[in-house]
């Protein structure tokens, strides 16, 4: 399950969390 206190991913993972912002945000 995701922990309450998620955590930004490493800088490597840019691509993704910056998909993860626009999903529900676009959504």
């Amino acid at each position: 399950r995701i922990p309450g206190h998620w955590v930004l991913p490493p800088p490597p993972a840019d691509d993704i969390w910056a998909s993860y912002l626009v999903k529900p945000g676009n959504a």
